[in-house]
This record gives structure tokens, sequence and C-alpha cells, in this order.
């Protein structure tokens, strides 16, 4: 009896998410926005036949096998899913540059769609894999191409347009760290299945490539987990478990690079990466490089072009300067630091990039030993008296290492007069699980650097306290990213005195740097020490 119950308490469930679904694919009515999308988009006629050829994709470096759409029985109708946009391919010209589609789109992206019940709280909506960019020769254009599971027409191809964009309100996101060849396979997946029916078995999802049918996002689902990528929502491998649309937008393993409504940007990250922001979402991939006029190699997404020597001035109003950097084999970069002012220098390397650091002062003569390992980790740390003049700083990989690094460079404070800073590990290092407070002083030309641990993930605030006005840093040494405002620094955050809030890992040791802010000729009573404090407070 129990038994009995539960079957059809599962039935029943189904049934509504069955019909939940139905109405999704549904929502269209497909006269009015074939005559909206005609008029908006429609150039020349829309029953042609096509041959398309596909179009390699530059950015990935790989290809679907070259294919038309009428050899996999792709209709240039709209399909009984009443959705213009689903089982069809391109049956008019569409104008892509109203959109930035063409610009991120990567083939193993994810379509979705979040029309459905109640959505964000319900569970419906629909996902597609993006298969590529293919090109028509009928209309002499590019366009975005979908494989995905409708009712009615199973699993076959759509396209992506901006109208579809609009019309639907989607949203575009990316696997994270998924390698080139994980999303070729999830695409060749998903065209595997072409021509399999449409399943109402939501809560018995199988990554077989065996099955019959598919709902939507188990299509996609599985993919990727034959990928070794869990799109599942908090993971959930359960056999009997859902996987919804929304499970994948949430998933922690995808991220937004497109949304309607939302405009998306590029911000450089690193020397290796650079940020795809969508909406206060940010995925970090890894510049996409090309060899520019003047036989440089130059990302086209955020300009970023890899150099081999750079400069700085350091005056009584310079924080800190710093040198993104790509360490590459046999590859030395050459840093010129003028000096305006004499003091003590901390130059180190941070990030995940075994380096090695020289200094050379103005007569060319080397300053001390070479540095490797002094910093944290495989980093570089040198802390040097500077005076005026140019002084020439090597970078270079120990042995054949190659990466991303980035060279730091700001004033040093002392212990006494006979205890110089040597390396990271000399710093003071403050340990806490919940607060802290460190009593220090600055003067001209003199900051102070300590490093900071915890012994639990958490976040923390880190906050100064003076009568003077002081900015602070706090920097993860292991990663060489930009630094950001109120997360990596801060300048009057709670008056002229400073306050960072941000994530710490426990085991790591921080770099805090904190000085006051003292333009040239600024602020005289600093010329004798003054009091500063820091505080470390847990949230």
């Amino acid at each position: 009896m129990i038994k009995q119950k539960m079957i059809k308490l599962v039935t029943l469930i189904n049934a509504m998410f069955a019909l939940f679904l139905v109405a999704d694919n549904n929502r269209l009515n497909h006269n009015f926005f074939s005559s909206k999308f005609t008029n908006n988009l429609v150039k020349g006629k829309n029953n042609q036949t096509e041959n398309t050829h596909h179009k390699i994709f530059e950015r990935d470096n790989f290809a679907i096998d070259n294919e038309s759409d009428t050899q996999n029985n792709i209709s240039l109708a709209s399909s009984s899913s009443n959705n213009i946009y689903t089982n069809t391919s391109l049956f008019c010209p569409v104008d892509y540059s109203t959109s930035q589609l063409m610009e991120y789109i990567k083939p193993g992206d994810i379509l979705f769609e979040p029309f459905g019940s109640s959505y964000p709280g319900g569970t419906t909506g629909h996902v597609a894999m993006i298969e590529g960019i293919f090109y028509n020769s009928t209309f002499n254009q590019n366009y975005i191409r979908t494989v995905e599971s409708n009712p009615g027409s199973g699993v076959a191809r759509g396209i992506l347009v901006p109208q579809r964009m609009i019309d639907m309100n989607v949203s575009v996101f990316r696997v994270n760290n998924a390698s080139q060849y994980q999303r070729q396979q999830a695409v060749q997946f998903c065209v595997s299945q072409l021509g399999k029916s449409y399943n109402l078995a939501f809560f018995s999802k199988s990554p077989s490539p065996n099955k019959e049918s598919w709902y939507c996002s188990e299509l996609v689902w599985a993919a990727y987990y034959n990928q070794g990528i869990n799109l599942a929502y908090l993971e959930n491998t359960s056999p009997n478990s859902l996987v919804s649309p929304k499970n994948i937008a949430q998933s922690n393993y995808t991220s937004l690079i497109l949304k309607n409504g939302f405009t998306t940007s590029v911000l450089f990250a690193n020397a290796d990466n650079h940020y795809i922001c969508c909406d206060g979402e940010k995925l970090k991939e890894k510049h996409s490089l090309f060899t520019n006029t003047n036989n440089e190699l130059e990302c086209n997404r955020c300009s970023y072009i890899r150099k081999y020597k750079g400069e700085g001035t350091f005056n009584h109003s310079t924080r800190l300067l710093e040198q993104h950097i790509y360490v590459e084999p046999n590859k030395i970069f050459e840093y010129t630091l003028h000096s305006n002012v004499e003091s003590r220098k901390v130059i180190q390397t941070v990030g995940p990039t075994d380096t090695k650091l020289e200094v050379y002062d103005p007569n060319g003569v080397k300053i001390g030993n070479t540095s490797d390992d002094d910093g944290y980790g495989r980093n570089a740390f040198i802390a040097c008296k500077i005076e005026g003049g140019d002084y020439k700083i090597k970078v270079y990989g120990y042995s054949s290492s190659t990466g991303p690094t980035k060279l730091l460079i700001t004033s040093s404070h002392y212990y006494s007069s006979s205890n110089y800073i040597s390396d990271y590990d000399s710093l003071v290092n403050i340990q806490t699980s919940s607060y802290y407070q460190y009593d220090g002083f600055v003067e001209r030309s003199h900051t102070q650097l300590l490093t900071f641990t915890t012994g639990v993930s958490w976040r923390y605030t880190v906050t100064l306290n003076s009568t003077f006005d002081n900015y602070l840093y706090v920097i993860d040494p292991r990663t060489c990213d930009v630094l950001e405002n109120n997360i990596d620094y801060n300048d009057d955050y709670d008056g002229t005195n400073a306050k960072v809030i941000r994530h710490f890992e426990p085991g790591v040791k921080y770099l805090v740097i904190f000085s006051h802010y003292n333009p040239l000729n600024a602020y005289p009573i600093l010329d004798s020490r003054n009091s500063i404090s820091v505080n470390f407070q847990k949230v």
C-alpha cells in the first residue's frame, strides 16, 4: 500500500512538472513572434533551402565536422513547440551587430531561459547547448546554432539570435575552468543525441549516451557529466534526483557571461588572464593572444600587450608600484625604477609562478644576492636601501617556470637601527581567529609592512585608526591579479581612516601595508614618528 502511494505521488509530481514545462514551451504565440521576428530581422525570404558549412571558431581552434542542416533533418519552419527559435535553422538574415553574442559566444556555452513556473522560485525554464558559430551560404552570414531538447521536437537544433535574447530573456553561462577539449566533447555528446525524443521522467536522470529520450536540462547536464563536470546544483548525483534549468544556472561550476538587458565587459586581471564581467559576476579566462603589427603578443579582448620592459617613479607621495609580468623560460623582464627619494624599499614578486629577482644600482652594480624563494612561497623578496637615480630590477623564472607574476615595490620600515627586514617571513606576523589590535607607527618615507594569518576561513575587517590621513593594502600573495578597491586596498573608508573587508583563507600569510597619505611636502608633522593602529576583526 505504501509503495503504491509513493508511486502515485511520484507520478503526480512528474505530471505537474510536465504541465509546467509544456506551458513554458507554449509561452510563445508562433504567429505573433514570427511576425515580430520577421519585421525586425528579415531582409529576404524565409522559405529558402539552406546549405550551411561549419565555420571554425577561431577563439577555440576546434570545429565540429562540416555538415549541412538538411543532412540533420532540421526544418526551416517552427516546430510544434510554438517556439520559432527551436527545431529550426536560420530562415532569414539576422543582424547580430545589435548584440554582443558574436563577440563572446563559444561552443559549449549554455543558453538559459528563465520563463517558467514562478521563476526564480520555480524549477522550470529551459537550457540549451551552444553548438557553435556557423556560416549560412544562403544569407551569406554567420549565425549561432544550438542543440536542445523540447516537447514536440525532441532533441533538435535551434538558433540563438538577438531577438531570442529579448523575447525569452536569455542568459548565457560558461562552464568554469572547462578545457577546450571538455567543451568540444560536451558539444559532440549533444550532437550525437539529435533525433531522440523528449521525456517526462524528471526524477530519473541518467548520463548514459544510450538513453532514448531527454529533458532539456538533463541533456546539458549529461553532456558535461561525461566530461567529469557535474553541473547539478550542490552536486546532486542521485539517479532519482531532478536537475532543473535553474540548477544549472545556479551551479558552482557555471558563470554568467551574457544577459539580456546587461552589457558584458572585459577587464584585465593579470599577465595571463582577464575577467569577463556581466551583472556583477566575473569569470577569469586566459588572454586570447595574437601577434600585432609591432610583432607583440596582444589580447584581442582586453588589449593587454605582453612586454618585457617597464618603468615607474617612486617619490614621497608614492604608495605602491606594481608591474604585471609574464614569466617565460630564457626571458628576463627589466624594470627601471626612477627614485626621487632616499629610503629603504621592499621589492618582491607575488603570484603562483616561481621567480627570481635581482636589483642593480644606477652604476650597474648588483645590490646583494639574487633572491630565490625569499618571498611568499616560491616568490622573490629583496629589502634594500634606494637613493636617488635609476635602478634596474630584473625578474625571471626559476628554471623552466612559466606563468604570471607581479612585481610590488613599496617603502619599508625597520625593527631597530640594526635589524632590517630580510625576507617575507621576517615581517611581523599577526595570528588570530577573532580579534587583534596591532599598534605601530609611520613617518615620512616609511611604510609599515606585516602579515596576517587566520586559522579559519572567514571574512574579516581590517581597519586603520590614526589622527592623520592613511591608506591600507591587504594583499593575497598567492595571486597576481589587479588590486580591487575595498578588497585589496582602501583610502578614506571612514573619514580619513582606511578599512578593508575581505575573505581570508586559513594558513596564508596575507601582506598588510599601511602608512600615511602624504603628498610631497604635506603633513610635515610626519617627519617624526606618529602612532597608528590596525585592527583585525572577524565579521
